[in-house]
């Protein structure tokens, strides 16, 4: 009886410490997938066409968020989205003054967790090409849809589409879009 106790701990212990594993999928995954050890807010950092956005979380304190050990999806505003938006909304969001709505616009495009490519893309399979993603921005949800070959986030022309290949982090994903989200997409 104590020898079948024995077994059955040690084998507890087994599947156990396969759960801790260096090879458990979805560590080794994303390691091997990124190839660093970067943080989001560092990874951000070193995209050439990210500066904008990297400099704007940094004003917004949300760098600390991304440098944390919660897993986080960014849907990152290239340096021209930025720059397309009215001289005036730039200056506001560029202030002081400004951090509180350069808070709630930058939460807008973070996600929790890690959502890889593969899963956006069996989301969007699944759920008939739109799927709702809840923000930091108080939880008001995006709206992400496959159509003609890309993916938009909210609707209309002036709606935002993801660009480029996907940026990997440790602790996260970045997605390139080629417009700021607006508020309520």
């Amino acid at each position: 009886m104590i020898r079948r106790t024995g077994l059955a701990a040690l084998a507890l212990l087994a599947v156990a410490a396969a759960g801790c594993s260096k090879d458990d999928p979805a560590i080794s995954n994303q390691t091997a997938a990124t190839g660093t050890q970067e943080t989001l807010s560092a990874a951000i950092g070193g995209a050439s066409d990210l500066g904008t956005t990297a400099k704007l979380l940094k004003e917004a304190g949300l760098d600390h968020t991304l440098d944390g050990v919660g897993s986080y999806t960014l849907f990152a505003p290239v340096d021209t989205a930025f720059a397309s938006l009215p001289e005036n909304q730039r200056q506001t969001l560029e202030s002081k003054d400004g951090v509180p709505q350069l808070i709630a616009l930058l939460s807008q495009h973070i996600t929790t967790g890690y959502l890889s490519k593969d899963d956006l893309d069996k989301g969007l399979e699944r759920d008939g090409g739109s799927a709702k993603l809840a923000t930091m921005a108080s939880g008001k949800p995006i709206t992400l849809t496959r159509g003609n070959g890309a993916v938009t986030i909210g609707t209309g022309t002036a709606a935002p589409h993801i660009v480029g290949d996907p940026i990997l982090a440790r602790n996260g994903v970045i997605y390139r879009i080629d417009r700021v989200i607006p508020g309520g997409s």
